[in-house]
């Protein structure tokens, strides 16, 4: 070959046309390498984990901006040394003697696998970390790379959400009830309940998880399942949390109270996931709210027998004349019967028949007023409660009263129409009037010493479609303006403290809420003042209207 051919020959192997470019083939070769090494190294520096590669002595190779983030070392102060240098004891010891092993058996126990180990940052602080190992090799060189993770904040998250588990776990092991999450259907399906609720209901946990051996909607009272249902679905319509107090019935057939507190848990879209909530037994509460009912109903019964009784003993002088007027009868009646057995005549047994009858009217008339003492008197009896007569128990009374109030020149007038019928305990309501009419009567005492004339209580009835109303109405000098927000709280009064101590009203207000009526002040002025008593209407009673006139 000449050195023409030869020369061509060399441009041939050494360059080619690429669209009319001239191409060294080694200057391609080179460029592509300076490239490919370009990329390598920004992805290096641009990785967020830690990269390193040491060399099959232990050393380290590379170490890239991550690696110095995470271990606090420069890389120009870690490059060339070994890589223990980044490991706590024992790792640091037993490091080249892993790498030995690996090389002389070929057994891997990192490699390719990856793990969590500790690390040891530039201060000496240790830290956990994931590593995964790779193995390559270069120009017949073998070398490792290691890729690091720093599990520090992981590990931290992880320890605080465990810390965070077991604190609730234990508060809710030391509450007293059980906490739910169920699904929102007629058993109360649970999905998760805590252990509690074995104490609350005699039922283990997993007894009601997917109903396995009991639901919770059968644990509750059968009539109280409605209204907790009802409840519930009312709460969840407008997204707001609800509670509640119910009866349930435990395994042993035990019946407890318990108090309920709850919320839905809805889905992005307002779709209805479950329901979460606790619940604790509150029979002693209740047990306690009973004793309590019954100690306030002891005491209200207390306060009303002394009130009667001090009623009595204000209507002592009336009393004592409207039983002086039969037994004046009856003496009266008794010496005309004995006249007519000793005058020596001939006894009209007509006459004497007549004046008997009159004696067993007076006796008649007398026992009354007596019964009605004894049983006003009474503390039997106190809640008893019937369709009782208005008209009736106003003149009843009238039998207690009346002379004391004639004795004081007012005129007591009943005009409830006669088949007015209210449902009360009637010693009760006979105290609610004894009470206005006192009050009335003082209220008149106080007017007529201002000059009023006129001296009159009238009571009197207006029947509608659902209500009774007793009207009570004085020609006193009414109450005053300052008075008439407060009236019906105890203590407070009109008439001085010479006077009673102001608990009349307050005492007919708590009479008549015991049995769903109340009274309030219909009218006021210095003439007069007038309280309506409003009663619930007895089913089937006529209606009635009977206006004051």
């Amino acid at each position: 070959m000449s050195p023409a051919e030869r020369n061509t020959a060399t441009d041939s192997s050494s360059t080619c046309n690429t669209g009319g470019l001239r191409t060294n083939t080694n200057e391609t070769t080179t460029s592509a390498s300076a490239n490919e090494e370009a990329r390598l190294r920004a992805i290096l520096q641009t990785a967020i984990d830690g990269i390193i590669t040491i060399d099959s002595r232990g050393v380290i190779d590379s170490f890239n901006p991550a690696s110095e983030r995470i271990f606090g070392f420069d890389a120009d102060e870690v490059i060339g040394e070994n890589v223990n240098i980044l490991m706590p004891s024992p790792y640091r010891e037993n490091h080249d003697a892993y790498i030995k092993n690996y090389l002389d058996s070929g057994n891997k126990k990192i490699i390719g696998i990856g793990r969590e180990v500790m690390g040891r940052r530039k201060d000496g602080t240790t830290f956990p970390l994931y590593l995964g190992v790779g193995e390559t090799k270069v120009a017949g060189k073998r070398f490792f790379t290691g890729i690091i993770r720093d599990l520090s904040a992981q590990k931290e998250a992880e320890s605080a959400a465990k810390e965070s588990r077991r604190a609730l776990v234990t508060l809710i092991s030391n509450l007293q009830g059980a906490v739910y999450r169920c699904k929102n259907d007629q058993d109360w399906t649970m999905e998760d309940v805590s252990d509690g609720i074995e104490a609350l209901t005699g039922f283990a946990a997993d007894d009601f998880i997917d109903n396995r051996r009991c639901s919770y909607g059968k644990v509750i009272h059968p009539a109280e399942r409605d209204r907790v249902w009802q409840t519930v679905q009312a709460a969840l319509a407008e997204q707001r949390p609800y509670q509640m107090e119910y009866r349930i019935v435990t395994a042993g057939g035990v019946e407890k109270w318990v108090w309920e507190h709850g919320c839905g848990i809805f889905a992005a879209d307002s779709s209805l996931v479950a329901l979460e909530g606790f619940i604790t037994d509150i029979s002693e509460r209740k047990r306690g709210e009973v004793a309590l009912d019954r100690t306030r109903e002891d005491l209200m019964i207390q306060t009303l027998f002394t009130q009667r009784l001090s009623a009595l003993a204000t209507m002592a002088g009336g009393i004592a004349h409207e039983l002086n007027q039969p037994l004046s009868g009856i003496k009266v009646y008794s010496e005309t019967i004995r006249n007519f057995l000793t005058r020596g005549k001939a006894v009209d047994t007509t006459r004497v028949l007549s004046t008997l009858d009159k004696i067993i009217a007076q006796v008649d008339r007398a026992s009354r007023v007596i019964d009605h003492m004894r049983e006003f008197a009474s503390d039997k009896n106190i809640s008893a409660v019937e369709d009782l007569n208005v008209r009736t128990l106003v003149d009843g009374v009238t039998d207690m009263i009346g002379e004391q109030l004639r004795n004081h020149g007012i005129d007591f007038v009943n005009t409830v129409a006669p088949d007015v019928v209210i449902q009360i305990n009637k010693t009760r309501f006979e105290q609610v009037l004894i009470n206005l009419a006192t009050n009335a009567k003082d209220s008149i005492d106080l007017a007529g010493n201002q000059g009023i004339r006129s001296k009159a209580i009238r009571i009197t009835s207006v029947v509608d479609d659902d209500h009774v109303h007793v009207l009570v109405s004085d020609t006193g000098g009414g109450v005053p303006d300052t008075m008439r927000n407060n009236l019906l709280e105890p203590f407070v009064t009109t008439k001085g403290p010479d006077r009673g101590m102001g608990l009349g009203l307050s005492i007919c207000h708590g009479i008549l809420r015991d049995y769903g009526a109340s009274i309030a002040l219909a009218e006021t002025s210095t003439k007069g003042a007038t309280f309506r008593l409003t009663f619930p209407r007895v089913n089937g009673e006529k209606t009635t209207v009977t206006t004051t006139s």
